[in-house]
């Protein structure tokens, strides 16, 4: 069955998707910056970490503690591979004491999810890194963490819909199905499946079978959808965006 778009690639290496921009970078990086400054971080002037020029870079003493934070904004998934690219290059310079995020706006769901494990595998060179996916919409003011977690707790109490983080473990269970397919291949995960199924169903779910697969998600991962009508989360027809 034909894919609904064509395949395309950039530089050989990563898919292209045909996603438009619904905000600019500056939009994104400004609304983002107002989000900070109320959350009682200080944005430093932009300056070269090492090859990178980071879009801002932000800081906050907690209990005699700084929390320091790099961010790149992008403009939609296309812009995600360089973007994670020149946060794992400012890593190279500034360490691991750092919370390094990637910023875009709302973004289709459909597509993010074939960018991160569908299609593609970036998940986990992200959750190796330790890096930070948000999602800022500046027309609904409105910023929150997909991917990660700050160090700072506080942002609990500023993202706007925290239940988001969890969009993760759902990404997570998809990446250890995809790996188990490719260790055993389609059919005898299938059969895997079936066969720690019937133990179940046997009255023994507190016993997992050696190839039990990951602890699957809250209901509320299995299929992320918006938690009012106006749509804040996204829609699985791809066409719809994933903002807070």
């Amino acid at each position: 069955m034909a894919e609904e778009y064509q395949d395309t690639s950039n530089e050989g290496w990563h898919r292209l998707y045909p996603e438009e921009s619904i905000f600019s970078r500056q939009e994104v990086k400004d609304a983002l910056r107002s989000f900070l400054e109320g959350a009682g971080y200080k944005i430093s002037l932009s300056a070269p970490i090492g090859f990178v020029m980071p879009n801002l870079v932000a800081s906050r003493e907690i209990e005699s503690e700084r929390r320091e934070m790099i961010f790149v904004v992008g403009e939609g998934i296309n812009d995600a591979v360089r973007g994670f690219r020149d946060l794992a290059a400012a890593k190279l310079f500034c360490g691991v004491d750092f919370d390094y995020v990637l910023v875009l706006p709302p973004v289709s769901e459909h597509f993010l999810i074939e960018f991160l494990i569908e299609k593609e595998d970036w998940f986990f060179p992200i959750k190796d890194q330790l890096f930070q996916l948000w999602l800022v919409n500046p027309e609904k003011e409105t910023v929150d963490c997909l991917i990660g977690w700050p160090r700072d707790g506080t942002f609990k109490d500023h993202f706007s819909n925290p239940i988001l983080a969890e969009f993760a473990g759902y990404i997570a269970n998809k990446a250890g199905d995809k790996m188990m397919r490719e260790e055993f291949g389609d059919e005898s995960w299938e059969l895997i499946e079936t066969s720690n199924k019937n133990r179940q169903d046997g009255g023994r779910r507190g016993k997992a079978g050696p190839f039990a697969r990951p602890t699957p998600p809250p209901p509320s991962c299995k299929r992320p959808v918006s938690p009012s009508p106006s749509g804040g989360v996204g829609h699985r027809s791809g066409r719809r965006p994933l903002s807070g």
